[in-house]
């Protein structure tokens, strides 16, 4: 895999071998098979049986030559057609998460140009391994007219490492028609990837399939695991409800169990070490030295990944006398304007300590102020 290309006696006047050589020097792999039946027949397993795709070196006449690469070699090219590959990955296995389907029209590399809606040319499922798969519709028109196996449908590919990304064997896994599906189990806990070919239209220009491709979701319980540990039941919330995970399974907390993530009244860090974190802890802000503030200090406190409650807010006073309120503010402080009353902004009044002293360490402590997970509350100290 270089700049350089060299030939032998006749494969010079071969253009197909020629784009294999230059797939090469574009640090492009070898395409083959895994050995599969499909409607035309049988591909055999090998290094070089994939003729869908140049990489497979399917073609070595000296007129003949109009031939891309597969949707993994496409996907793997950076600059061709950035803007028309698309990436499915509901758990967020390799970055953010997205839907946990897409149905829509794939259009051919031969006529990624005359795409009309920002169709996808490559599609990318996430495996949460080195190994992806790809999805693309092998149009045989335009530079690819002289494709050498299963023209005008969609074909599946499967890489061998980098993500699709860097050098790696692919192998042809699946070639569908119409009306025709796929499905791989195991990349997403308790649902199979469904690859489902609903259309095909080759008589339109630009030809088109339209596709699913996506996890299934749940149609009841049964289809739902209970997460190990046994602190959680798993339930069908219906078809992708807010809280579920892609299958529309939602894993909820078992009331009184050690272990559901939720530190429960008569549980602490000692009986329940794995809900309940043992505290206190404390918020620490910058040091400004000799600096003190006359009206009071504003922060915020956000519970990740567990739900926390504010029992004790310790300051320092900058006077011996009167009383020192605490405040909070659901959502966090931002959105507080300077000079009107507090409650006109959402600030509600919690409870209040007499002062201990100047500049001594003083505490407010019988507060009751809950963060749920995910959130924050804006605190003010005045």
């Amino acid at each position: 895999n270089s700049w350089g290309q060299m030939y032998q006696d006749w494969y010079i006047s071969s253009p197909g071998v020629l784009v294999h050589e230059m797939g090469h020097s574009l640090n492009l792999a070898h395409s083959g098979s895994e050995g599969i039946t499909w409607s035309g027949g049988r591909v055999g397993d090998g290094g070089y049986t994939d003729h869908t795709c140049a990489m497979g070196n399917p073609i070595y006449q000296d007129e003949e030559g109009k031939m891309c690469f597969n949707p993994a070699k496409n996907f793997q090219i950076d600059g061709w057609y950035n803007d028309a590959k698309f990436t499915l990955d509901p758990a967020g296995l390799a970055g953010p998460a997205t839907a946990a389907s897409w149905e829509g029209d794939l259009v051919g590399i031969g006529e990624y140009d005359e795409r009309t809606s920002n169709e996808p040319v490559t599609f990318k499922i996430e495996t949460g391994t080195p190994k992806d798969i790809f999805v693309g519709f092998n149009r045989a028109v335009g530079a690819n007219e002289d494709n050498d196996l299963a023209d005008d449908i969609v074909n599946v590919i499967r890489v061998e490492g980098n993500d699709g990304e860097g050098y790696a064997q692919s192998n042809l896994i699946s070639l569908l028609e119409q009306g025709e599906s796929f499905t791989e189990s195991g990349i997403v806990d308790y649902a199979n990837l469904t690859i489902r070919v609903n259309s095909i239209d080759i008589d339109t220009v630009p030809g088109k399939a339209n596709v699913f491709i996506g996890f299934e979701q749940c149609l009841d319980d049964t289809q739902c695991q209970d997460l190990a540990g046994g602190c959680f039941t798993a339930t069908c919330k219906a078809q992708g409800t807010v809280g579920a995970n892609v299958l529309g399974c939602l894993n909820a907390p078992t009331p009184g169990c050690c272990g559901n993530d939720l530190c429960e009244f008569g549980e602490t860090g000692t009986s329940c070490a794995d809900d309940c974190i043992v505290g206190p802890h404390s918020i620490q802000p910058d040091d400004c030295g000799g600096c003190w503030i006359r009206d009071g200090a504003m922060f915020d406190v956000e519970a990740k990944d567990h739900p926390l409650t504010i029992t004790k807010v310790e300051y320092k006073a900058y006077t011996s006398t009167g009383n020192v309120r605490l405040y909070y503010r659901i959502g966090g402080k931002a959105g507080y304007v300077s000079g009107t009353s507090l409650p006109a902004n959402g600030w509600i009044y919690e409870t209040q300590a007499a002062a201990c002293g100047a500049w001594r360490y003083c505490a407010i402590d019988n507060a009751s102020i809950k963060v749920p997970a995910g959130e924050k509350v804006g605190l003010l100290v005045a």
